[in-house]
């Protein structure tokens, strides 16, 4: 498995990526209307692009054989990075790809200065909130994130770098 930084020719399979995640981690939360419409909106070609663009944004891939399997994106200011989407196709999970993304986006905040990480995820999601306790954060806070026009409970996560 390769990680590597996303540009912009990576834009359409970041936008599959997260869409077969989101039908496999949120089939009672979100209706097929609302992912069809977050995907294209989160992951649309300008947002995106606008992302790359963006000094202290973390957009890393992760691939196998050639193919982009998984992605984590974040943003570090000033002394905190947030890992804001990590998602892996579900056919490649059980490889290690999440493991090895998220220790991938903690290496490069670290190495850029942060000394805390958080970790925002919408509470529906069992499978990441998993992976961010088992690496020893804590939920600091329950915030409100949009989608489609609707409001989901996002969990933030924290712990020292």
């Amino acid at each position: 498995m390769d990680i590597r930084d996303a540009t912009t020719s990576d834009i359409e399979s970041i936008r599959a990526v997260a869409e077969a995640a989101w039908r496999a981690d949120y089939p009672d939360t979100l209706s097929a209307d609302t992912i069809e419409s977050g995907v294209a909106h989160w992951y649309g070609d300008p947002v995106v692009e606008m992302e790359l663009s963006n000094p202290g944004t973390e957009l890393l891939v992760a691939l196998r054989d050639g193919e982009i399997v998984g992605f984590v994106h974040g943003h570090r200011a000033g002394e905190t990075g947030t890992i804001l989407r990590l998602h892996v196709d579900p056919a490649h999970r059980e490889a290690g790809v999440e493991t090895a993304l998220f220790d991938a986006i903690e290496e490069a905040f670290t190495a850029d200065g942060a000394d805390t990480l958080r970790a925002t995820v919408l509470e529906a999601n069992d499978h990441v909130t998993e992976l961010y306790r088992s690496r020893g954060f804590e939920q600091v806070d329950t915030e409100r994130t949009t989608i489609d026009s609707n409001q989901y409970a996002e969990a933030v996560y924290e712990r020292p770098a």
